[in-house]
């Protein structure tokens, strides 16, 4: 993994979810990994923070189901 902004999506998830980074993948569902709608709004504070962006509401809603998904919709 090369892509700076990958890994630190990555890196918030992991924290999320108590793992180590280095074993959560794009295709990993959030469903999987056991994340729940307020982790999943605890993450999107955090990604907003790091990269200094405002995630719009409703952004949320979209079909977000992976990690990849996740990465897409915020850069």
């Amino acid at each position: 993994m090369n892509d700076p902004i990958e890994e630190r999506v990555i890196d918030i998830v992991a924290k999320q979810v108590g793992a180590d980074p280095a074993t959560i993948t794009q295709d990993a569902t959030l469903e999987v990994l056991g994340i729940a709608s307020c982790q999943g709004i605890a993450m999107t504070f955090a990604i907003e923070d790091l990269f200094d962006i405002n995630v719009p509401v409703g952004a949320c809603d979209l079909k977000v189901a992976t990690v990849g998904d996740m990465i897409d919709a915020y850069t």
